[in-house]
């Protein structure tokens, strides 16, 4: 995104070129002190607080050389800011934006701070890891923190196809410890294995303990995972629960299968058939009974771990009159359900078709480990289908069971 300082009558585009040689005031930018030289006038004449701080009577003012105090801000950050000043336009970037925005409001460039906002409230996956990096260095990026993380976990594959060397140690593992990230484990693979490769240290090596290994294909284990020697035991267990007959995976490898449940992570491109695992989008589901009864609530299937969460239920008939609506607000446990009582029950007859509609807002769950196209419950036996049950799907799915 371009910002343009709409103000600006004079510029000194062909004097920012000649700065280095020219200018008679030298900046130390950044932790490191890196020098980089201005003009005086230029810089009085575009902000009255830079000519307070430069013709005035402060310290600055008779020094040749002016500490910019914020440890944070990069330098490419406070190039682009003289861009502005001097060219009367700059590019606002992931890595440029948090030191871009501290100066404008520091030196008083209130156009430039707006169009920095402006780029915040438009995130793209193509510089959201910039900003997810970038936020964990200042304060001001809390509230954006969240904002850019949301656009990485709903297209990762996009997103982490940047430089991974913009990612340290701790934000890779940040990543992998995410409550949402619609991903395959084999992608997240690959991209751990590309940043150990460039970047990695004996000590990092643990970070492959967070991938979850049976949910690579075979093949993919074969080919990418075995010529790796720091995954070498996660590659032998998985190829060994992929060979072992369905009726022993759980006494042989219970632990494994666990393990994978406490990843609380939800990782799939595709929600599994009969769980709602998509933030803030609807999914359905149809049913009918095999008699009449009076519906009176549902379970939902719940995280691992605690936090808050919202649920929009609604039940429609054959003819996609919404029978009931319901909005419920509640703590999600480490259990396995949740129940949602409806304020009334709702009468449904035997042997027509209804669609249960739901849109979830929180963490996700994909506990669908044993899907079911019917249950029967003293003599009542509701059977699933997938005729239609895409037309309220918002995230693609086409539900044909159920697992409870």
């Amino acid at each position: 995104m371009k910002s343009v300082d709409k103000n600006a009558s004079t510029r000194w585009g062909s004097l920012l070129k000649a700065a280095q040689h020219t200018g008679d005031v030298t900046f130390l930018v950044g932790p490191n002190k890196s020098k980089v030289k201005a003009h005086r006038a230029v810089l009085a004449n575009s902000s009255e607080v830079f000519h307070r701080m430069l013709f005035g009577q402060m310290q600055e003012a008779t020094s040749t050389e002016v500490s910019i105090g914020e440890q944070n801000l990069r330098v490419a950050s406070f190039t682009a800011f003289l861009e502005y000043i001097y060219q009367g336009e700059t590019q606002i970037t992931g890595q440029n934006a948090f030191g871009l925005k501290n100066l404008a409001q520091m030196y008083g460039f209130e156009d430039l701070s707006k169009d920095v906002d402006a780029f915040f409230v438009h995130l793209t996956v193509a510089n959201c890891v910039e900003i997810w990096v970038e936020s964990k260095l200042w304060m001001e990026g809390r509230d954006i923190e969240a904002q850019a993380f949301k656009v990485v976990s709903n297209d990762p594959e996009q997103a982490l196809s940047c430089d991974i060397s913009l990612l340290s140690y701790e934000l890779l593992l940040s990543l992998l410890q995410q409550d949402i990230l619609y991903c395959s484990e084999i992608f997240l693979f690959k991209k751990v294995t590309e940043w150990i490769e460039a970047y990695g240290k004996e000590e990092h090596l643990s970070i492959y303990n967070h991938i979850c290994y049976i949910d690579i294909s075979p093949q993919d284990l074969v080919t990418f995972v075995r010529p790796v020697p720091a995954a070498k035991e996660q590659y032998i267990t998985a190829l060994e629960y992929h060979s072992a007959p369905e009726s022993l995976k759980d006494s042989l490898f219970g632990s494994v299968k666990r393990r994978r449940e406490d990843f609380e992570v939800m990782r799939s491109k595709k929600a599994p058939s009969g769980s709602w695992n998509y933030n803030g989008k609807k999914d359905g589901l149809r049913f009918q009974f095999n008699k009449p009864v009076l519906f009176t609530g549902v379970s939902l299937f719940t995280p691992l771990k605690e936090s808050s969460a919202s649920a929009t239920i609604e039940v429609i008939d054959k003819s996609n009159s919404v029978l009931r609506r319901e909005e419920f607000e509640y703590k999600t446990t480490p259990e396995k359900f949740k129940k949602m009582a409806f304020s009334q029950p709702v009468s449904l007859v035997a042997d027509e078709p209804y669609h249960l509609v739901a849109k979830i807002t929180g963490l996700t769950s994909g506990c669908c480990a044993s899907p079911q196209t019917s249950v029967t419950v003293e003599g009542v036996t509701v059977t699933f289908s997938n005729a239609d049950s895409q037309v309220f799907s918002e995230v693609g799915t086409n539900c044909t069971s159920s697992t409870g």
